[in-house]
């Protein structure tokens, strides 16, 4: 696991600072997580209409096995925002900041 450090600096109190950038890094992860839910959706309904995994679907759209299919490239779309947000979201959840001075 990585370890990253913060520093802030402000002539605001340390205190302050500190809630207001939890609360930042808080509303931050909700929006990831509502992008990563909104694009998880969309990968359920192309799954669901091609009876076919997100995951297998990728395999074969990146080895040409598929075509050219508008809706193959709208799902490779939901599929790369899929994994991005969630990607985004894990980070922001797995970030803590002490609050105490």
């Amino acid at each position: 696991m990585a370890v990253a450090t913060l520093s802030l600096h402000s002539t605001y109190p340390q205190g302050e600072t500190k809630q207001i950038v939890v609360e930042a890094l808080k509303t931050e992860q909700d929006f990831a997580y509502a992008r990563f839910m909104t694009f998880a959706a969309e990968c359920e309904q192309f799954e669901q209409a091609y009876n076919m995994a997100s995951n297998v679907f990728f395999e074969q759209f990146e080895s040409g096995d598929l075509g050219d299919d508008e809706a193959w490239f709208d799902w490779y779309a939901a599929y790369k925002g899929k994994i991005l947000w969630q990607k985004k979201y894990d980070v922001l959840r797995e970030l803590s900041i002490p609050l105490s001075p």
